[in-house]
């Protein structure tokens, strides 16, 4: 375990260095050249849910579209999403009822995945690097609705 706080604590160090130099911003944007980075380690992890998107502010006309932060307001005892990790850092699955997914991106500012299965119309699960460390978003894509939930928060290793 000590052994996986510290790998995951130097490629984050790594990460935010190349974060700082793009803009950052936590808006899991990717923003100009970069170099892919695998950031997620295998294994058991918790996207701790402490923002939500109120499903009015921003616009959204097409799944794809990434909402700014501006738009999550701040809950309190928001849900803890388990999110397991595997297959070398690309595969995910979220939840008991399991939403999977498989990475699409890996730059050094974000990874994203899509999730296609146990979603009525997919969605989406970012990680990027937090001042306190990564953060993630839960985005599920809906029918007649480009986007109809939408959550963020801190992701940390299970214990």
């Amino acid at each position: 375990m000590a052994a996986r706080l510290r790998s995951l604590a130097l490629v984050w160090a790594t990460v935010l260095s190349c974060a700082a130099c793009d803009g950052g911003g936590g808006d899991a944007s990717h923003h100009g050249e970069s170099q892919p980075v695998t950031l997620l380690e295998d294994g058991a992890w918790d996207l701790r849910v402490d923002r939500v998107w109120d499903g009015r502010s921003g616009s959204v006309d097409s799944p794809s579209d990434r909402l700014g932060e501006s738009v999550y307001q701040p809950v309190a005892d928001g849900p803890t999403h388990h999110v397991t990790v595997s297959d070398r850092g690309s595969r995910v699955s979220i939840g008991a009822r399991p939403l999977k997914g498989q990475r699409t991106t890996a730059f050094d500012s974000y990874l994203a995945y899509d999730l296609r299965e146990g979603t009525f119309a997919g969605g989406r699960f970012v990680v990027w690097p937090g001042e306190h460390g990564p953060q993630a978003e839960l985005t599920i894509y809906g029918s007649g609705r480009p986007i109809v939930r939408s959550e963020r928060g801190a992701l940390v290793p299970a214990f």
